[in-house]
């Protein structure tokens, strides 16, 4: 899931009773909060098209073939990668995206709070 700020995820989180990215069972009213903490955290940053923003960490077994279920969605294609750097090495030589994908670590995120995770 590719999002280009946390307002975003406010939006796309409006009406999931779980999370979409791990299926935690979530209180709604927290949904944001679990979303930002625990997948905007460990967010591959990149560019897709002229936008930058951050490619949402995926912990749901999506096709059943990774050992490692956490993993990255192209926001390009329907390819998925368990490491950030694979997704950058994808975008840029299939999808001629020059911006390196880091693994981010979002300013202002409390690491104390680990029990909406």
């Amino acid at each position: 899931m590719f999002v280009q700020t946390e307002e975003e995820i406010e939006v796309l989180t409006e009406n999931w009773k779980k999370c979409k990215l791990c299926l935690s069972d979530v209180q709604e009213f927290d949904i944001v909060q679990h979303v930002t903490k625990c997948h905007m955290k460990r967010a591959a940053s990149c560019t897709c098209g002229d936008v930058s923003g951050f490619v949402l960490q995926c912990n749901l077994l999506c096709k059943g073939d990774l050992k490692e279920h956490a993993h990255f969605h192209c926001p390009k294609c329907k390819n998925y990668f368990s490491r950030g750097y694979t997704l950058r090495r994808h975008l840029n030589e299939l999808h001629n995206q020059l911006k390196t994908p880091t693994i981010s670590t979002k300013e202002g995120l409390d690491d104390s709070d680990e029990n909406i995770c």
